[in-house]
């Protein structure tokens, strides 16, 4: 067994501790945090801090954005046309995150269909937007700021709630 096997054995229950406290139990996204273990193992720096602090952090960063990235898909339509506009909260002391819960399948129908009615630059944005990019993205390919983006964001969440 190489070094960096025996460090990835070692330190694989983080990964196992994390998915615990983010109550995260997909398969992909556990699998996302391990790789992001081995390349912290394979990149550590001894002047950057302990092992502990360095693999702890590598594997919570990889959580975080991945459960980000599904936030902003879920934000964009999800909680604006639901009437529940809760977003879920841990208490714990890191403020993670519950994962989003995926809508039934009629409402991802409804909601494309919604979207596709938009016009074709909101619809653009949105689907942009939807796909995990931010609105500073957006705003760079579209040639706009992104503030205007977000009023674009906007108008096209009120048309879509006007037609539920």
């Amino acid at each position: 067994m190489t070094h960096e096997e025996a460090e990835f054995a070692q330190w694989e229950p983080t990964v196992r501790y994390w998915a615990a406290r983010f109550r995260v139990t997909d398969e992909d996204m556990i699998q996302e945090a391990r790789v992001a273990l081995l390349l912290a193992i394979r990149n550590y720096d001894p002047a950057r801090g302990t092992k502990s602090t360095h693999y702890h952090n590598a594997v919570k960063y990889a959580f975080k954005e991945r459960l980000r990235q599904l936030e902003r898909q879920k934000r964009l339509i999800i909680c604006p046309l639901t009437r529940d506009t809760s977003t879920v909260h841990d208490d714990d002391e890191d403020g993670g995150e519950m994962a989003p819960s995926v809508p039934p399948k009629d409402e991802q129908v409804l909601l494309a269909d919604l979207v596709d009615r938009l016009p074709e630059r909101e619809r653009r944005i949105v689907k942009m937007y939807a796909s995990g990019k931010t609105e500073r993205e957006i705003g760079a390919v579209e040639g706009v700021s992104n503030s205007r983006i977000g009023q674009i964001l906007a108008q096209a969440r009120a048309r879509m709630r006007s037609w539920l």
